[in-house]
């Protein structure tokens, strides 16, 4: 049986359709390669700072109520910190600016990197959009017999 292998030029040809960014963020120099990024698809191939990417996006595309944790959770310093404490995964869900709905829910899922010593030298950023499936779980949420206030509602109307 011949093994069978997957290049990661590949598989991010092949996963690409399930993100809508994916970035891969050097932990030593801060860099980051933008290989996929639908808010701003004119940096797609580009290697950047990431600190003023980060900036850029907080500035032009992060949630208000979302700024705290954009900074706490994903600031270069706390990428660092999450390979420096051994944890090799994160997801969070954040919001972003949309214009015509106000904002948008995006899963990100965070995933540390080790070079072939086996210490960790990168992040892979990714994200998706995920508006609707917040939105039936926040659905799903208020129509809970635990709510009182959709008892009283439904009370009304028996």
């Amino acid at each position: 049986m011949q093994a069978i292998d997957l290049s990661a030029e590949e598989a991010i040809t092949v996963f690409s359709p399930l993100a809508e960014t994916i970035w891969l963020i050097a932990l030593a120099d801060g860099s980051v390669k933008i290989i996929k990024d639908k808010m701003v698809t004119a940096d797609e191939g580009k290697i950047l700072d990431y600190e003023t990417v980060r900036a850029y996006y907080k500035e032009g595309y992060v949630y208000t109520p979302d700024m705290k944790q954009w900074d706490d959770e994903l600031s270069l310093q706390a990428l660092r910190a999450l390979a420096a404490a051994g944890e090799r995964e994160k997801q969070l869900d954040m919001r972003f600016r949309h214009t015509d709905i106000g904002f948008e829910w995006h899963d990100i899922f965070v995933r540390v990197l080790v070079d072939a010593n086996g210490k960790p030298d990168r992040v892979l950023l990714l994200g998706r959009q995920a508006t609707d499936s917040q939105r039936a779980h926040i659905i799903e949420t208020a129509v809970s017999t635990e709510y009182d206030y959709v008892n009283y509602i439904e009370a009304d109307n028996n």
